[in-house]
């Protein structure tokens, strides 16, 4: 097996290794998505040739065999990807390292379903955002829709009619099943323009994204964003059942990314109030936010520099928030002022939260382990993160745990190429009566 470690960012020198390697990129993307296979073999990803910045071209999917010297393999190639989700390749529970993917299909986005152990292959008609724990089950929206009210979360490589409108009856959260292919739309945007009580206001447009099912397969959550025509932007963290009915709101106002827990239990970075934005049409009328999209998303202006802005820490009243599905909020003390906009997951014992922070005045991006009930923050490592990366190739850090615990996997661009890491988790840190404090700090200071 290659020697991969990574010296001086983690709590041991030994803790954190690259799991691929260049000189092409290697992702696993955003999303409560588990990369890891039922069986522990395998952990999915995707391949970018090292010479594309943008989505022109095919990727690869494929996993690391962590049995087989963490070798590469692939297993299809694909032009429905981005550089914040890949192709939302994830595991179909319920089967033996059986996955699914976003695919190309006679010039729509589609899916298809891979047996890694048999590699057979089989397409759907119709693409997946998430799967339901159950595993019979998928969730997706129109991703040409999603592509041009938010730039780089569709794809690019397969048009989309557009401008589209503001809120059809006929467009929304659809359902897919995994078996037949068929789908079922589960609620329209303008059911959820209604029960949001925006129709009063003259909107640009509508769209959800962030889609997750509860750890129990019972239920949807996923964000529902308004863009209104005079200016400003409103966000609804929106849970439903699996048949789009139930409608709950968990928060709105702000609100950046989410992540389910056992119970019925929800952790999201959110505040009170939503942010304002800019927008004009390109020339193929395209609706392009050009002011404001970090204050409606909560994420830094990076093509400006590379730095967390004062807005995603929480001076706005923005923090990590948690809350109990259909009831409401669960008081913690997570007010950490080095906190700032992450990807939040909970541990699969629901006792911790996994994030991480955006880079810092010197460029270093932090992984950090919440424990809500006492606030408790332990920094677990840092990767430094390139000025060279900073257009839609940036890199977020996205840490997904390991199903043990013992480990969390996580992209890096820490040598300029993304690349699949393994960070070990000491149990030290896991130990919910240990004291608040923050190694980390003296070790990279040796």
């Amino acid at each position: 097996m290659p020697d991969r470690r990574i010296a001086g960012n983690a709590l041991s020198p030994d803790a954190a290794r690259a799991l691929t390697e260049g000189p092409a990129h290697h992702f696993v993307g955003a999303g409560d998505r588990q990369p890891w296979s039922p069986s522990g073999r395998y952990l999915l990803g995707i391949e970018i040739p090292p010479e594309l910045r943008s989505p022109p071209g095919a990727a690869v999917v494929g996993v690391v065999d962590l049995k087989n010297g963490s070798a590469w393999r692939p297993l299809a190639a694909t032009i429905a990807w981005n550089w914040r989700d890949g192709a939302m390749a994830q595991w179909i529970p319920g089967n033996e390292d059986v996955m699914v993917g976003n695919t190309n299909r006679k010039g729509k986005p589609g899916s298809f379903v891979f047996d890694v152990g048999r590699g057979a292959r089989r397409f759907l008609p119709h693409p997946v955002y998430c799967v339901s724990p159950i595993g019979a089950k998928a969730f997706s929206v129109d991703f040409g829709r999603l592509g041009f009210y938010r730039r780089g979360h569709g794809y690019e490589r397969i048009p989309a009619p557009g401008p589209f409108p503001p809120a059809p009856a006929n467009d929304g959260v659809w359902s897919v099943n995994l078996a037949r292919g068929d789908r079922r739309l589960t609620i329209s945007y303008a059911d959820l323009r209604k029960w949001t009580a925006t129709g009063e206001a003259d909107i640009l447009g509508t769209w959800a994204d962030r889609l997750q099912v509860n750890r129990e397969g019972t239920r949807l959550g996923f964000l529902h964003h308004t863009l209104f025509e005079k200016g400003g932007a409103h966000t609804h963290l929106i849970t439903c059942s699996m048949s789009g009915g139930g409608l709950y709101c968990v928060t709105k106002g702000f609100v950046g990314d989410f992540a389910w827990g056992p119970g019925g239990k929800i952790v999201a970075w959110c505040g009170p109030r939503a942010g304002s934005a800019a927008t004009r049409r390109s020339a193929g009328g395209r609706l392009e936010l050009v002011l404001g999209i970090s204050r409606i998303l909560g994420e830094p202006d990076w093509f400006q520099q590379q730095v967390v802005h004062p807005f995603c820490r929480n001076a706005l009243g923005r923090r990590y928030r948690v809350f109990r599905d259909e009831e409401g909020e669960i008081p913690t003390p997570l007010e950490d002022d080095a906190l700032s906009a992450g990807r939040p997951a909970f541990s699969p014992d629901g006792r911790l939260v996994l994030t991480e922070t955006g880079p810092d005045a010197r460029h270093l991006k932090t992984v950090c382990l919440l424990y809500p009930p006492s606030g408790r923050v332990t920094r677990l490592a840092r990767f430094g993160s390139p000025q060279s990366l900073n257009d839609e190739a940036r890199c977020h850090l996205y840490p997904r745990w390991r199903p043990d615990m013992k480990a969390l996997a996580l992209d890096s661009c820490h040598d300029g190429r993304r690349q699949i890491c393994e960070v070990a988790i000491p149990d030290s840190a896991l130990d919910p009566a240990r004291p608040r404090q923050d190694p980390l700090e003296s070790v990279l200071a040796r």
